[in-house]
């Protein structure tokens, strides 16, 4: 019967009626526009998402530099600790040899 159909375009006893195929086809695309309309709300939820995400990862990113100038800061300061240290132990050494002369110097 679908020979006859397809070869002569009338309908054979076994094709739905068209009413049917009609409804079909049109809840096939009320499916297809809920599936579009779902879809551009899911680009623009990850486009909220993505411009939330670019805002934090901004914020992060100068909380490194940030980060980083303080460590370069800790670092100078901790050569000026290890100089003034190495100078405070020169003058040590310059005061215990002035204190040995001192007291040399009376037996004298």
């Amino acid at each position: 019967m679908r020979t006859q159909q397809a070869t002569t375009g009338t309908p054979g006893p076994e094709d739905p009626p068209l009413a049917t195929t009609l409804k079909s086809v049109s809840r096939h695309v009320e499916e297809a526009r809920k599936a579009i309309m779902d879809l551009g709300n899911d680009h623009a939820a990850s486009n909220a998402k993505v411009a939330d995400l670019e805002v934090k990862v901004t914020k992060h990113d100068t909380e490194i530099k940030g980060a980083r100038a303080a460590s370069s800061k800790v670092v100078g300061c901790e050569k000026n600790i290890k100089s003034a240290l190495s100078f405070c132990g020169l003058l040590m050494d310059r005061v215990e040899d002035i204190e040995a002369k001192a007291k040399a110097s009376p037996a004298a």
